[in-house]
């Protein structure tokens, strides 16, 4: 009973098998890049919130109070026979005002453009996020097949060591028998050598990998790796996109280069604004009290001429758009020739993996054939050494062309800018 129990424990607090897309979804959760990345859209986000608030009134409260000395004095005494009411004190040595100015423009038509432009560059900063994702994503995917692969080779040469070591041994005990050869010997040790080295390769291999991966995903010990190499690498059913983000990045920044081009042609055209303040002044109306005084403001501005600042500057931020936009239609491009690429060089793959899989089965034959043929004393033990051989090197190449093939597909997602869900 107490076995069951501890055997319940240790299934249960091990942890769960990792496939190739809980890794992906696992990197990017963690990724401080990405975090850097959240923090520069939400800075390209306040930014529209500060050109949309063009839109919105402005309010200010001022307050001041001025000391002042010596004290004025009138310049002149009137006569008391003209019949003028008397002059009274100006205490111009104690000013104070304390007021709030509400103010608003009427007319701007540069407004738009600028916010325009704001939420152009709010997408570049999603379009570079989804770009660092699809990157970490590529990353990720190729790392964990690198994995795959190693131990799809360790596994390999561990299934054909056990066999060449048990033959080994076989002609180990033949040979001091007298009825094997010192050469047949020596081929079994060179067999059994080999193998034992390409699983220790295979070995460094994956665990390099293994630690590449746990660094990615910040996981230690890192969980047992589960995926089928051919099962990875089904056919590529990428498109580059419109939103393919490397493309979309160059879009953006055209289109806020194109807005910041069409808003500073605008500041040509006068801008109005109104404004009100409502203060409380001391002294007020040259009597000494403190009491409201009421002001209304109207201001048309219309800058006419600026040493030509304005057209240089639309000049330029026109240049910079048709640059980006001539960027963009070059990058969807070379993305569209990158895929091509990568569909020659599947069926390339595709090829050599039938290749190897035919290779695969011509020597499993020619290793049965070469056995018969020792057995009836027709062949000879060189014979089999090879065809053993030969059916190494055939399991190996097949498992590279499927390792190929996967890896073509994870580049094909990369160029398509695809971070998550197409992992099966």
């Amino acid at each position: 009973m107490s076995f069951v129990l501890v055997t319940v424990w240790l299934s249960a607090a091990a942890p769960e098998p990792l496939d190739i897309r809980a890794a992906v979804d696992a990197a990017l959760d963690r990724a401080p890049s990405l975090a850097a990345r959240q923090s520069a859209e939400a800075a390209a986000e306040a930014q529209i919130r500060v050109a949309e608030s063009a839109y919105l009134p402005r309010l200010q409260f001022d307050a001041s109070y001025l000391f002042y000395t010596p004290r004025n004095q009138l310049p002149v005494d009137l006569p008391e026979n003209l019949g003028l009411p008397p002059v009274g004190d100006v205490d111009d040595v104690h000013h104070v005002q304390i007021g709030l100015t509400a103010g608003y423009r009427l007319f701007d038509l540069s407004r738009g453009p600028r916010a325009d432009a704001a939420v152009s560059r709010r997408e570049a900063e999603v379009a570079q996020t989804a770009m660092d994702r699809a990157d970490l994503a590529y990353m990720v995917r190729a790392t964990f097949l690198a994995a795959l692969y190693a131990r799809a080779v360790r596994d390999v040469a561990e299934a054909s060591l056990a066999v060449a070591d048990r033959q080994r041994r076989q002609v180990t005990l033949r040979a001091q028998a007298g009825v094997a050869s010192e050469v047949a010997l020596a081929q079994a040790r060179v067999r059994v050598a080999n193998l034992q080295a390409q699983r220790r390769r295979a070995e460094t291999e994956l665990v390099r990998y293994r630690a590449r991966l746990s660094s990615l995903l910040d996981r230690d010990p890192l969980p047992t790796l589960t995926g089928d190499l051919e099962r990875l690498g089904g056919r590529l059913d990428v498109q580059i996109r419109s939103g393919q983000p490397e493309v979309a990045r160059l879009k953006a920044l055209a289109d806020a280069s194109q807005s910041r081009a069409r808003g500073r042609s605008r500041d040509l055209i006068p801008t109005l604004t109104v404004s009100g303040t409502a203060k409380l002044m001391y002294p007020r109306a040259l009597e000494l009290e403190f009491g409201p005084v009421i002001e209304a403001l109207a201001a048309l501005s219309w800058p006419i001429f600026d040493g030509l600042a304005r057209e240089n500057e639309v000049e330029a931020h026109e240049a910079q758009a048709a640059a980006y936009a001539r960027l963009a239609e070059a990058k969807r491009e070379a993305l569209v020739r990158a895929l091509t690429d990568i569909r020659a060089r599947e069926q390339t793959a595709l090829a050599e993996l039938e290749s190897a899989q035919e290779t695969l089965r011509q020597n499993e034959t020619y290793l049965r054939v070469a056995k018969t043929a020792v057995a009836a004393g027709t062949g000879t033990e060189l014979d089999v050494f090879t065809a053993e051989l030969a059916l190494d090197e055939a399991r190996v190449a097949k498992t590279k062309a499927l390792f190929d093939r996967a890896m073509l597909r994870a580049e094909a997602l990369r160029v398509g800018g695809v971070v998550v869900g197409e992992d099966k």
